[in-house]
């Protein structure tokens, strides 16, 4: 029986009180008893769904199309060793967290299709170990700056269907490890560079629906680009 007792209190010590905290007040925030998937709160963390933890700490969180509905609480900055946080396919919405600029050690960050708002956010940057950026069809606001630069493992950056603007954020081009860019459904303006169209190392890029001045000659371009295997290339009209 004691020895039962202490294993028991081994296994409620597996992550950091206020991991535990943060996720517990995650599912409060999101209306977690009707998510289509709940969390058993008297159950160990290890147990909930869409939670990956590692040598004790949460590293992972998936909670895609599982109709959560709310804002993020500023605690989800308290995870901050997560290498994933994919929340798509919700109903989230409001601005993101200050606090998630901790979230530093970030390889993936999948918001798309919530409705979210708010300036896009700046300490994405900071996000140097990012590779996956998928912010689709959201609210989201203002400008994609040079600090895109940092970001150089980066190798999707979606921002399809926001309310983004300004002109193309040329230091994209400058992403080696670059693959696929979709900047479709914005208000993006300006011209576009010719560079881009010559920019082999992007095999998909999606620019319909901006604002941008010089959109036949850059189809042009783009027609004498040689074909790429797997390649998705559009241009704006």
């Amino acid at each position: 029986m004691l020895m039962a007792f202490f294993m028991a209190l081994s296994l409620k010590a597996q992550i950091p009180k206020a991991e535990r905290d943060a996720l517990i007040e995650l599912y409060h925030a999101t209306n977690g008893p009707e998510w289509f998937i709940t969390w058993d709160l008297t159950a160990e963390p290890s147990q909930w769904h869409g939670v990956q933890i590692t040598n004790n700490r949460v590293t992972g969180l998936n909670l895609s199309r599982n109709n959560l509905k709310g804002s993020l609480p500023e605690s989800l900055g308290d995870l901050s060793n997560l290498y994933f946080l994919e929340l798509y396919f919700n109903q989230l919405e409001g601005e993101l967290p200050q606090s998630l600029s901790e979230l530093h050690n970030l390889r993936r960050l999948v918001l798309n299709s919530n409705h979210f708002d708010g300036k896009f956010p700046d300490y994405i940057y900071d996000y140097t170990n990012l590779e996956v950026l998928l912010l689709a069809s959201n609210h989201f606001t203002g400008t994609i700056h040079g600090d895109v630069l940092k970001l150089r493992k980066l190798q999707i950056f979606n921002v399809f269907d926001n309310c983004l603007s300004g002109e193309f954020p040329m230091a994209l081009l400058r992403l080696k490890e670059l693959k696929e860019v979709n900047i479709a459904a914005n208000n993006f303006t300006g011209k576009l560079p010719s560079s881009l169209a010559q920019a082999s190392e992007i095999k998909t890029l999606i620019l319909t629906d901006n604002n941008f001045q010089n959109q036949s000659e850059f189809q042009k371009l783009l027609n004498q680009r040689p074909q790429q295997t797997d390649a998705v290339i559009m241009a704006s009209y």
